[in-house]
């Protein structure tokens, strides 16, 4: 999930931000350490390994837990390891692992970034660092939202969007004060529980759940264009529920399933590729918890491995344990240019790279 593209949420657990630069890669610990010396065709997808274990943080990634920026990659990692304080660490370009002292809070629910600036929050309170170098900033949220709690977080280059179960909300990146911002209505009408966030260009595509439950089981579509502040809502969507994620490559929406991926036109028809592949048990299925676009190709991260597609869903490849990856099931996946990143509980981050 790059962040001006895209979002992310969880479950509240004890987390461990770990930012990871580009251009410091760490060494990986496995079985292609050198993609040139594959014998991997032109435009194939490559494992190259798991990033090394920082004192168990990188082994115990949460769920939905990768955003990244355009120069960075975040995952937010278990801290509960009595030997790893819950806060913030980075990976620097020489391979070295710093902490950065501050975070407000060590229960935070959801994060997102843009930029050097990242922001949580933790039911009703927002707090942000603009960079590495300055102070957090907590910001309680006054208004409609004020008791409630924010689930997943979004943002674009001029909002930051905040879903919660009784609906979308939005405040300006730059206008948040650093005491309180007023929360006074949701930007639609449609009220519901957020689950998941997608931002492509001017718009943010969601599902949602209309009946505000706090562990969304979503049943329904929006999207929001927020430079003309324009709504829709696609209640009929003829798909099984729940609809687990979401992301959109130009017209073309993707929706997560419990039984695979959903391809089709927001307010149309969509077709449901089921993702099958030869290692699957019988009656095995392909839960998408998570799908990325980047670079015009799309990602899902599910039960059964690493689905990928360079058509725009028209047809789709894996990548599981049989090529290398340390496991199956993975819960969630962002990629910047050449390099995707996959995370997943106990089995930490794992890289891949386009040949």
């Amino acid at each position: 999930m790059r962040s001006s593209d895209r979002r992310l949420h969880k479950a509240p657990v004890l987390v461990l931000l770990i930012a990871l630069t580009l251009y410091g890669c760490p060494q990986p610990t496995s079985p292609t350490d050198d993609p040139s010396e594959t014998d991997s065709a032109p435009d194939s997808l490559t494992y190259l390994g798991s990033f090394a274990d920082h004192s168990g943080a990188l082994a115990t990634v949460a769920s939905l837990s990768l955003f990244s920026t355009d120069d960075a990659v975040y995952a937010a990692a278990d801290g509960s390891s009595a030997s790893e304080p819950s806060n913030l660490v980075h990976l620097s370009a020489g391979s070295v692992w710093g902490e950065v002292d501050g975070v407000p809070d060590d229960d935070f629910d959801s994060v997102a970034a843009l930029g050097e600036t990242v922001f949580t929050s933790v039911s009703d309170r927002l707090a942000y660092r603009e960079n590495a170098g300055s102070d957090w900033v907590v910001v309680d949220l006054r208004g409609e939202m004020m008791k409630e709690s924010i689930l997943t977080l979004a943002v674009s280059n001029d909002q930051l969007f905040l879903g919660s179960n009784v609906g979308l909300f939005a405040l300006p990146v730059d206008g948040i004060e650093a005491d309180a911002a007023e929360l006074s209505a949701p930007i639609a009408d449609q009220s519901g529980s957020v689950g998941d966030l997608f931002m492509s260009g001017s718009t943010l595509y969601g599902t949602l759940d209309p009946l505000g439950r706090k562990n969304p089981q979503s049943t329904a579509l929006f999207s929001w264009n927020h430079e003309t502040e324009s709504w829709s809502y696609n209640s009929d969507t003829g798909l099984p529920t729940p609809l687990r994620s979401i992301a959109a490559l130009g017209a073309r929406v993707f929706v997560g399933l419990t039984d695979g991926i959903a391809v089709g036109d927001f307010g149309g028809s969509f077709v449901v590729h089921t993702l099958r592949h030869p290692g699957m048990a019988a009656g095995e299925v392909s839960i998408v918890r998570d799908i990325e676009v980047d670079a015009g190709r799309v990602y899902a991260a599910s039960s059964s491995g690493l689905w990928y597609s360079t058509d725009a869903g028209e047809s789709w490849s894996v990548i599981t344990s049989g090529d290398g990856l340390p496991g199956d099931a993975w819960h969630a996946v962002v990629a910047v240019g050449d390099r995707v990143y996959l995370a997943c509980d106990g089995l930490g981050v794992a890289e891949l790279v386009w040949q």
